[in-house]
């Protein structure tokens, strides 16, 4: 159930509208998986899952990466984060990003196949 899940600050339920929204911890991230589980459990189907999680942009394997603390979450390469790179400023500070996670099949990146898809972003 998703009131299980250790880094949920907060959520609520829009049962009729078929959506569910989670705040997170501080310097937590988030566990797709586990996420879809508990929507699962709960008795529900998981749909799509925009989030908002705030970090610092690294490069890594050759690929962006959001850090939050010891976890990451793989940046799918568009617009949004081409701009995000080509500003020093983002590349030094905190950033909040909203995006789309997808499932994507990433060579060389076992852990989980999910990637985000920025939408929008805020230098903090």
């Amino acid at each position: 159930m998703i009131a299980s899940l250790n880094y949920l600050v907060n959520y609520y339920i829009l049962v009729n509208a078929g959506l569910a929204e989670f705040k997170i911890k501080e310097g937590k991230s988030i566990d797709v998986d586990e996420i879809k589980k508990a929507v699962k459990d709960g008795g529900f189907t998981p749909g799509e899952m925009l989030v908002t999680l705030k970090g610092k942009i690294e490069e890594f394997g050759g690929r962006m990466n959001l850090r939050i603390g010891d976890d990451s979450f793989i940046l799918k390469y568009n617009e949004i984060l081409k701009e995000i790179i080509t500003s020093e400023k983002a590349q030094a500070e905190t950033i909040t990003v909203t995006g789309l996670v997808q499932e994507e099949k990433i060579k060389g990146h076992g852990i989980h196949p999910y990637v985000l898809d920025i939408r929008d972003f805020k230098i903090e």
